[in-house]
């Protein structure tokens, strides 16, 4: 994949109207998401862990052995970190 495609692709992806109401930036709200992220009790943030490894195991049979991970998401990294685990080279 052409990594610049995904790049100059965020010139045309609108924000929805109440985008700017997250409290991205409120300790708080950051302490709920991770808590919410680490969770195994649902998959609200992240999936649960046994579900990553299922996932994980999946994408690693897609790849060349040794592959160039990059991960453009906004969670704990827990695919990265597997991948690596792995053999991938990530990149977060």
């Amino acid at each position: 994949m052409d990594i610049s495609a995904v790049i100059f692709a965020t010139h045309r992806i609108r924000l929805l109207p109440d985008e700017g109401k997250i409290p991205w930036d409120e300790p708080a709200f950051s302490q709920r998401m991770l808590e919410n992220h680490l969770s195994q009790d649902h998959d609200w943030a992240s999936r649960r862990l046994t579900v990553i490894e299922q996932q994980v195991t999946w994408i690693t049979r897609q790849l060349p052995a040794g592959a160039r991970i990059l991960d453009l998401g906004c969670g704990p990294g827990f695919y990265t970190r597997l991948l690596a685990e792995r053999g991938f080279t990530a990149q977060a």
